[in-house]
């Protein structure tokens, strides 16, 4: 009898320590972690959203819908930098993405950020990123050799000369596109609000202003823990490393279709 008490204690053993270990793979399933981000979101539980989406994003990298998720909870967590920020890395991933320009000129909007207006030419460049008009530039590059090539060989008339100034034409203008989006990506996001502009790389130094948090700026040099940088109304000065985070645009693949509305 003890014998088949005790074969029934392993077997039992065995089959909760197997339960358990199936329910913790569960928990590691990517899409059940967004599902349960999306929950904590429609539940109002921002800060428990925050961090399962951070933990996506640590875990498998940025992505468009990901980024923008977040970016929504901390907009309704009121911390506005932080969402402002994860709204520019989307879209530095998904330029053309209305829904996230629309989120983003929303609450720029609403915490009265400065918003200067874009020329025809920055919105023009604006519409691919700096990757997009840099493949468009070597695609133009291949076809206008590659009619060079045929048009030393073959009689091809003057369509193939205008074809090749084209696509000449494709080069310089996706060439230009590029340089001004690499000039753009080297833009931060400020995160702590009321941040002083300092007239010289010192705690002390005379204030020159404040920029406001979910300010975008532009960073040109580093001096010990400040940097040097150019905010959207074309100030220049000092603020602290730590008052502003860069927008990186390495991309991931996960979560496409799903962002948080």
């Amino acid at each position: 009898m003890s014998s088949y008490i005790s074969r029934i204690l392993v077997l039992s053993t065995f089959l909760v320590l197997c339960t358990t270990t199936l329910q913790g793979a569960d928990l590691q399933n990517p899409q059940q972690r967004f599902d349960a981000a999306n929950k904590a979101y429609n539940d109002g539980s921002y800060e428990e959203a925050i961090g399962l989406y951070r933990s996506l994003i640590d875990e498998f990298g940025l992505s468009a819908p990901l980024l923008h998720n977040l970016g929504n909870s901390y907009a309704n967590n009121g911390r506005y930098g932080h969402a402002i920020l994860q709204y520019m890395r989307a879209l530095r991933i998904t330029p053309g993405d209305n829904d996230i320009k629309g989120d983003l000129e929303l609450i720029r909007q609403k915490t009265g950020l400065f918003q200067k207006d874009k020329s025809f030419r920055e919105e023009f460049f604006s519409f691919f990123d700096m990757n997009q008009w840099a493949l468009l530039a070597l695609a133009g590059y291949a076809a206008a050799a590659l009619l060079v090539l045929l048009r030393l060989r073959f009689s091809l008339g003057k369509k193939a000369d205008a074809a090749c100034l084209f696509f000449v034409a494709v080069v310089c203008i996706s060439a230009l596109g590029a340089w001004q989006q690499r000039v753009s990506w080297s833009g931060g996001v400020v995160l702590i609000s009321d941040t002083r502009l300092l007239l010289s790389p010192f705690n002390s130094a005379s204030s020159l202003g404040i920029v406001e948090e979910g300010s975008l700026v532009y960073a040109e040099k580093q001096y010990g823990a400040y940097h040097y940088v150019r905010d959207e109304r074309d100030r220049s000065g000092w603020i602290p490393s730590s008052s502003f985070a860069p927008i990186p645009t390495k991309a991931a693949t996960y979560g496409q279709d799903d962002a948080v509305r």
